[in-house]
């Protein structure tokens, strides 16, 4: 993932995405409520694509509940590499706050 700056509303991320083929996505952050939550918008093979995360602190834990929509003609492709998909925005997010 590459985020120039630190996250913020605004930041634009791009992430290469390896869910069957390899996609490069480009989100930008659209909202972001510090060590709670997350919203992207992007797009992925001409579809809309919104990314949420809600974060939760337990312990020395984090749980991390993830949903997401996407609209457009290929739609059914994304939303069957979903699980996928959300795996690795999730983990190029979690360097990202890590460092």
């Amino acid at each position: 993932m590459v985020c120039e700056g630190p996250l913020a509303v605004g930041s634009r991320l791009r992430i290469t995405v390896k869910a069957g083929i390899q996609v490069k996505l480009l989100l930008t952050v659209a909202e972001l409520i510090p060590e709670r939550c997350v919203t992207m918008h992007g797009k992925i093979l001409g579809m809309k694509l919104i990314r949420s995360y809600i974060l939760e602190s337990k312990g020395h834990e984090t749980i991390v509940t993830a949903s997401g929509e996407v609209s457009g003609l290929l739609a059914w492709l994304v939303r069957r590499s979903g699980q996928a998909l959300s795996y690795e925005i999730v983990q190029a997010l979690k360097q990202k706050i890590e460092s």
